[in-house]
């Protein structure tokens, strides 16, 4: 049986209802799936990754879990710094931060945040203008 993995498990940004599972110091912000899996691969881990699985405490969170191979057949870990689960979720606390995959990606979210900002507050000022430019009509609305 592989131990499973979530998200919100490692996520500082969540409460203990929502699915956080470590202290707010070993956690990081928003993990995804692909980071918990490059991490993974770094420590030599055997996991499977299931993208389309949704946390059921929090279906607004991120999709996707992960099932990690913590222990051989013998019971023993595999890895020497990860005996447990919980000793995994620090690891990867610590390291999808480290991540360049994640550095591009938290770049790439804050130029669409900015790019839709200024859409946002170019429609606000065409609405002022028409709204400034318009002359009232004061006729009686409704049937002629």
């Amino acid at each position: 049986k592989l131990p499973v993995v979530w998200p919100n498990n490692i996520n500082r940004l969540k409460t203990l209802d929502k699915g956080r599972r470590v202290a707010k110091e070993h956690g990081c912000d928003n993990p995804i799936v692909q980071e918990m899996a490059e991490v993974c691969q770094y420590l030599k881990l055997t996991h499977v990754m299931e993208p389309y699985k949704v946390i059921p405490r929090d279906a607004a969170a991120y999709p996707g879990r992960i099932r990690v191979k913590i222990w051989d057949d013998d019971g023993a870990p595999v890895v020497e710094d990860v005996t447990s689960r919980k000793a995994l979720m620090r690891k990867m606390g610590e390291l999808i931060p480290k991540l360049t995959v994640r550095k591009k990606r938290i770049e790439q979210e804050n130029r669409q945040m900015a790019a839709y900002q200024a859409r946002v507050e170019a429609a606000a000022e065409t609405r002022a203008q028409k709204a400034g430019n318009s002359k009232k009509n004061n006729k009686k609305k409704g049937r002629k």
